[in-house]
């Protein structure tokens, strides 16, 4: 009767040490020191360590400097790596193309705030790949939540004008730059406070934003609201408006609650910077169920920045997020908490 027993605890010591050894690997899209386009893709690697700690999982970060040819590199060479989950950005659909074309598959893949579309989806899991799931935001809500916080902060139009708007838009080959894109229009084609007058890619630069909004305020001097896709373009647009003469007379907001938005921007839509913190969770609990990653779902996770998120904010921007405890909104926990602004804020109270 031993040797069962013997078997039994050898298998659960075995078992345990393979559990705690879990391994993921992040292709991340943006820049590791330098951040042109803001530091939403440094506070997303903060979530997701500050998650991987708690864990006890094993990250590895790459940084693709926001350079799609040296992302296919770096996630061609992480497929071969079939130990490790796999979470992907699917900007431009760079890695979609890159693993259509690929030559080896990997079994634990997820999308991290940009995935394939359905068609492209179809034909990544017919090629043998293992798609887990995908965390997305709900970047519609957030393009419209950012033109409906503008319009009521805004001089009310007199009684036979409307207020003009222009829109800076991200890049539009990327599903949230279009989905916060189609907010915007679902918001002001329905708002009779409102004109739209001009939307325009900035590509989420806060330096083409700065150009644009030059010439687009010679062209539109009657401009009472700049609704941008990221703080960064927004920013932008405040530098311009301040070389201008006419920052006052405007409204500016933008998506991400970058560092110091609140001091420079009239508003600031955010939350979702902190889904891979969420990502790490899910695989956490996927490496212990193996039950699929909720996909079809997209996480009304944003919020306008209000006095309230101070200490979240605070925390994103001190690098410093260990306060939260990413073990209770595990499944294994007695009481999962739901995985929002709202309680992630509650830590630093």
């Amino acid at each position: 009767m031993k040797l069962p027993i013997i078997s039994l605890a050898f298998l659960f010591i075995f078992s345990c040490h393979a559990l705690s050894s879990t391994k993921v690997t992040f292709i991340n899209p943006g820049y590791e020191f330098e951040n042109p386009t803001g530091d939403f893709w440094l506070n997303v690697t903060l979530f997701m360590q500050a998650a991987a700690d708690d864990l006890d999982i094993q990250l590895t970060v790459h940084y693709a400097e926001r350079n799609h040819i040296v992302m296919k590199k770096m996630v061609r060479k992480a497929i071969q790596d079939t130990s490790s989950y796999l979470i992907l950005v699917d900007e431009k659909s760079v890695i979609t193309d890159t693993i259509i074309n690929s030559t080896q598959t990997h079994p634990a893949i997820v999308f991290l705030l940009n995935k394939p579309h359905d068609q492209q989806m179809k034909r990544i899991n017919s090629k043998g790949f293992g798609i887990l799931g995908s965390i997305m935001p709900d970047n519609f809500q957030a393009g419209k939540l950012l033109a409906q916080h503008l319009s009521t902060i805004v001089t009310p139009p007199k009684s036979y004008t409307r207020n003009q708007m222009i829109a800076l838009l991200g890049e539009t080959a990327t599903l949230a730059a279009r989905n916060r894109e189609q907010g915007l229009l679902s918001y002001s084609n329905r708002e009779p406070s409102l004109q739209l007058k001009q939307r325009i890619s900035a590509n989420w630069s806060h330096d083409e934003a700065f150009q644009l909004t030059l010439g687009l305020m010679q062209r539109l001097p009657d401009t009472k609201i700049i609704w941008a896709a990221n703080d960064a373009m927004a920013m932008g647009s405040v530098q311009a408006l301040e070389k201008l003469g006419v920052r006052k007379k405007v409204k500016v907001g933008g998506i991400n609650w970058d560092k110091n938005q609140h001091l420079a921007l009239d508003a600031s839509v955010g939350g979702h910077v902190t889904l891979g913190g969420l990502a790490m969770v899910k695989i956490y609990d996927h490496a212990r169920n193996k039950k699929p990653i909720q996909s079809e779902e997209q996480y009304p996770i944003f919020d306008v920045f209000s006095e309230k998120y101070m200490p979240l904010y605070r925390a994103i921007h001190d690098k410093n997020v260990t306060e939260i405890d990413f073990t209770q909104f595990s499944e294994t926990a007695i009481s999962p908490l739901n995985y929002n602004l709202d309680v992630l804020n509650g830590f630093f109270k």
